[in-house]
């Protein structure tokens, strides 16, 4: 940027014969607390300024003293084409511009590059605003296209886990997600078939628990005409058939019954299967991930699921570790949760921050899916635009009448109560401070700060 591009041009100058009175009605009615001297030209001779009027009343000089006895001729100047960050390298505030010829054509001030600053960064501002905003538009569809759900993760422990997951997408090998109910194991499912060369193709959800034991075998495999009473006389493919070049999500795959484990089995090992009431093999190829929130090797030992298709499964096992155990992972959730059900319900709800605080804590033994339920009902169930931890209270137990003590309504003390028994739970779990912090989520020594802030012994 340069000078001529910020200097002001409406000139108010004084010639070196106009005197001191003549001055201070210049610079009082223009409000201006510097005056250029210029000759009959237009040449720039000197500078006088509100201190050498002042200077000069303070001395008791005469009213008609000529500016020319006042002013200052060693002065800075600009040329119009100098960069405009000079303003900054000089010492005086006020900077007259002059042509080639030394007439003055400008005055720049500090203010002016303020000015100009402010002015350009309003509009770099703008511009990346709209950016940003085309971005987020852009990444949003860009989620939407590659995921039904977006992975939303702070924690090491899922970086981990989707690290993993994305490396093993373009390998065809069986998948086993395993992770307690509600902790996100479709998700992951959905990320792998997202990212593999199958992604075109079809993903084949199926719940082995959902669906009635004598109605299972029908909908894995299908049947063809005249199998059973009722079915269709042209038969039906089955979701494996559906599937093919794809990917089939087999979750639940602990509740599927033992004569069904057989015939799974079959599939991985021969990459076929046969339609109910059907003696033709249709060739598969397929990618089968399974998950389950049950002991798959505890069921073997115990004689409830197959070895051999245990071994078979466990291919590439991914364990998701439950929502308690990666607490850093909860605001962000809550922020997403927050985001689609507002839209959904037409609200614009925000969470108090000590109620994200206190959801943090909490067991969350159904994992992200209870959380998910918690926000949904919170963002109905609450009157206000922010979302209290009061709200929460009201809702996990409305019956329970809130005590007329304002001691007890405080906020702190609730929250001061909530932490101590945090950390007495922990500590009785757990058995070390070093233990009990990382279950929390937090360091030994925020622990132990903690813990001495409310009389309980730690032994440090």
């Amino acid at each position: 940027m340069q000078i001529k591009q910020i200097m002001t041009t409406n000139l108010v100058t004084i010639k070196p014969e106009g005197t001191l009175r003549e001055a201070t009605h210049l610079m009082r009615l223009n409000k201006v607390d510097a005056l250029p001297v210029v000759d009959q030209d237009y040449k720039l001779l000197g500078l006088i300024t509100k201190s050498h009027v002042l200077d000069a009343f303070l001395n008791n000089l005469p009213a008609d003293t000529p500016v020319k006895n006042l002013m200052i001729t060693e002065l800075f100047t600009f040329t119009p084409e100098d960069d405009a960050d000079k303003t900054w390298e000089v010492p005086v505030g006020r900077v007259p511009v002059v042509d080639n010829e030394g007439k003055i054509i400008g005055i720049v001030t500090r203010t002016d590059l303020i000015r100009s600053y402010y002015k350009e960064l309003k509009r770099l501002n703008s511009i990346l605003n709209e950016r940003v905003e085309n971005y987020r538009e852009a990444l949003k569809h860009f989620r939407e296209s590659q995921y039904q759900q977006p992975v939303i993760y702070k924690s090491s422990a899922m970086e981990q886990v989707v690290e993993l997951a994305r490396r093993v997408a373009d390998i065809d090998a069986t998948v086993l997600i395993l992770g307690e109910s509600g902790s996100g194991k479709e998700v992951i499912a959905t990320l792998i078939h997202q990212e593999s060369r199958r992604c075109t193709e079809n993903f084949i959800k199926i719940n082995c628990s959902a669906i009635p034991e004598n109605l299972l075998e029908s909908e894995l495999f299908g049947y063809e005409q005249g199998a059973f009473s009722g079915a269709n006389k042209n038969g039906k493919p089955g979701l494996f058939e559906l599937a093919n070049h794809g990917t089939i999500f087999l979750d639940e795959i602990g509740d599927l019954p033992q004569q069904l484990q057989a015939k799974l089995l079959r599939v991985l090992q021969d990459k076929e299967i046969y339609r109910l009431g059907g003696t033709t093999p249709r060739k598969l190829n397929v990618r089968i991930i399974a998950a389950t929130n049950k002991d798959l090797a505890q069921m073997v030992k115990n004689k409830t699921f197959r070895e051999d298709l245990y071994y078979r499964l466990n291919v590439i096992p991914i364990t998701i570790p439950p929502l308690r155990e990666r607490r850093e992972d909860i605001p962000p959730l809550i922020n997403y949760f927050l985001e689609v059900f507002n839209k959904k319900h037409g609200y614009n709800k925000i969470f108090a921050p000590e109620l994200v605080d206190f959801l943090t804590e909490q067991p969350w033994p159904g994992n992200v899916r209870e959380l998910s339920n918690t926000v949904d009902r919170l963002i109905i169930i609450s009157r206000g635009n922010i979302i209290t931890l009061e709200d929460y209270q009201n809702l996990t137990a409305p019956s329970t009448k809130i005590k007329e003590n304002h001691e007890d309504l405080s906020l702190a003390r609730r929250l001061d109560n909530v932490e101590k028994s945090l950390l007495l739970k922990a500590l009785e779990t757990y058995g070390s401070t070093r233990k009990a912090a990382k279950a929390l989520g937090i360091s030994q020594a925020s622990f132990i700060r903690k813990a001495r802030k409310h009389g309980i012994k730690t032994g440090f």
